[in-house]
């Protein structure tokens, strides 16, 4: 399975590190400030982006783990050819409906 997440932070770092233990390596990872993106890409051994454009078409799932109220920013971001990729993200307070434009594929990992 390719995995990118979109994020860096806490949520991303652990969630990144677990799915590693699972056997499923991280591929790629994005973060507003690249300088974050390369700390945890270096922890885990993933290649970091710069811009959300740079995704993968080789992935099968894209993890949204950003604060909540950036969540459908950073969604609208994904390029249109990746919409039949399963796009996940980590909130439990917003709505699963900011993905309904994303993709065919979407849901929450709260």
């Amino acid at each position: 399975m390719n995995v990118a997440i979109l994020g860096a932070g806490n949520v991303a770092t652990h969630l990144s590190k677990s799915l590693i233990k699972a056997g499923f390596p991280i591929k790629q990872i994005w973060s507003r400030d690249h300088n974050h993106a390369v700390d945890l890409a270096l922890q885990i051994g993933a290649n970091s982006i710069e811009n959300i454009k740079e995704l993968s078409k080789n992935l099968d799932v894209i993890f949204i783990a950003v604060a909540d109220d950036a969540i459908e920013n950073v969604a609208n971001q994904i390029p249109i050819g990746l919409n039949q990729i399963l796009i996940v993200h980590t909130s439990g307070s917003t709505p699963l409906s900011v993905l309904n434009n994303i993709s065919t594929q979407i849901g929450v990992l709260y």
